[in-house]
């Protein structure tokens, strides 16, 4: 089999069929199978011998212990896509991927390539060359996931430049387009023209009230909120929102 490091930043096609997978599409199930038989994917069933390799499958019995493999494995495929592609908004689920890594990464079998320091090859994980054998689907997302680290003195970090973001308006996930921030442009103009843009400007009006609140003294800082709310009264536009958190602040 082929590494499915063909799965590359430029790939944009086998990256939209993960995107589809995380973002919940029924059909995207089906063109994962095809697309990971397209890159050489290979099922394979343990034999009764445990000595023996295990066994190629086809057929009506590969996509039976797909359709099974998939549904135990998608809550995780989807979780992992979901990290890689905003690790920041996601890092509640950081332990949980960081478990799936370690639980899976020594499910496929790996090639080690020239060892010029003489070292046993399981020492040197740098000379992995490729990825032969997997055992489930959600093992090449596991590599592609594990691909997107960068390596230093012992420390994995996610580099800068990752295939797939997070929309910021609908979250759904999207193949990355330079500096782009939305799937499409119909987010893009939602978000700028209704609530989000006034939530996140809400937002920033309160942040800034509360740094004054830590710097000004407290007679000071009244004032200051009294002549916020007299502002806003006279120019409403629905501010309802600020007008109610000065008055807290009171």
């Amino acid at each position: 089999m082929q590494s499915l490091s063909l799965f590359s930043k430029q790939d944009r096609e086998a990256w939209g069929v993960l995107v589809n997978l995380a973002n919940g599409q029924d059909e995207a199930v089906e063109a994962y199978r095809k697309l990971l038989r397209s890159k050489g994917y290979c099922f394979r069933v343990p034999q009764q011998e445990e000595a023996l390799p295990d066994r190629p499958v086809g057929g009506d019995e590969a996509k039976r212990i797909f359709a099974k493999q998939m549904r135990d494995d998608l809550p995780n495929m989807r979780l992992l896509l979901r990290w890689l592609a905003d690790p920041v908004g996601s890092v509640k689920d950081k332990e949980t991927v960081v478990q799936i890594l370690n639980d899976r990464q020594l499910h496929y079998r790996r090639a080690y390539g020239a060892n010029p320091t003489g070292r046993p090859a399981d020492q040197t994980p740098l000379q992995v060359e490729a990825v032969f054998e997997f055992s489930a689907p959600i093992d090449p997302i596991i590599q592609l996931v594990a691909e997107q680290f960068d390596h230093k003195e012992g420390v994995a970090t996610l580099k800068n430049l990752r295939p797939i973001r997070t929309c910021r308006f609908c979250k759904k996930l999207f193949v990355r387009r330079r500096k782009a921030q939305f799937c499409g442009e119909e987010c893009k103009i939602t978000f700028y023209n209704r609530g989000p843009r006034r939530a996140d400007a809400t937002y920033q009006f309160q942040r800034r009230m509360l740094k004054l609140r830590d710097a000004l003294p407290p007679k000071r800082f009244r004032e200051t909120v009294r002549f916020k709310l007299a502002q806003l009264e006279q120019k409403p536009d629905d501010k309802g929102a600020r007008v109610a958190f000065l008055k807290g602040l009171l």
